[in-house]
């Protein structure tokens, strides 16, 4: 069962063709991926599903309850993790129990009470899921969530995703450059080549090693992406 669709998008800024008629369904409790260089489209896709932007043709269905983090999220940096959440929850009338819940999911306790203008990027990362979180979305959306983060906390946040998936049935929906990282957490992953969909790769839990994506990008750019 699908939770999002697009239908024969397309997106153009003036003249230049940025996504051209591009269909694909997110499935429930599944991570898809979608890959490709700068350029190709890919924050487009997310605005437009996370209705930051609207396309120029075609249709997109979203669920009801979905979040995006488009980019790096933004805090009160002058309040604790802990507050911005109870402040996001107030703001949005959603359930303030969920704030605990969130902070035991993260694993964020040693550093929830500190100002978030104190934070590491990995500890943003974390902090704008944990957002993203409040009101049990169907559908999260996220552009390169582990850009720029040391390999401890891209770790972290891929165990996270993964535990959103298989524990509480969140689909995702995420962007990134790095190759090894879309095979370790997607169940699929979309390859988008001048605002086309080029390919894609279905993953296998039982057997992630020998999904070819690297080979896949190859024969669409002729190199590989960030390992």
């Amino acid at each position: 069962m699908s939770v999002a669709q697009f239908i024969n998008v397309s997106k153009k800024f003036g003249s230049k063709v940025v996504l051209d008629d591009i269909s694909f369904d997110i499935e429930e409790g599944e991570i898809l991926g979608i890959l490709g260089p700068n350029g190709s489209g890919k924050t487009t896709a997310m605005k437009i599903l996370s209705s930051m932007a609207r396309p120029t043709s075609g249709n997109v269905v979203r669920p009801e309850k979905y979040r995006a983090i488009i980019e790096q999220p933004c805090f009160y940096n002058a309040l604790s993790g802990r507050d911005n959440l109870l402040y996001l929850a107030s703001a949005t009338n959603s359930d303030k129990s969920q704030v605990d819940e969130i902070i035991r999911l993260l694993n964020m306790q040693p550093y929830i009470k500190k100002r978030a203008g104190k934070y590491s990027l990995g500890m943003k990362q974390k902090l704008g899921i944990g957002c993203a979180l409040l009101g049990k979305p169907e559908l999260l959306i996220l552009d390169e969530p582990v850009n720029g983060l040391d390999p401890l906390a891209i770790i972290e946040i891929r165990e996270l995703l993964l535990t959103l998936k298989n524990k509480y049935g969140v689909s995702i929906f995420i962007s990134s450059h790095i190759l090894h990282e879309m095979q370790e957490v997607c169940d699929r992953v979309l390859i988008l080549k001048d605002g086309k969909i080029a390919g894609c790769c279905r993953i296998n839990d039982a057997d992630r090693d020998n999904a070819d994506l690297e080979g896949l990008y190859r024969n669409n750019f002729g190199g590989h992406a960030d390992v």
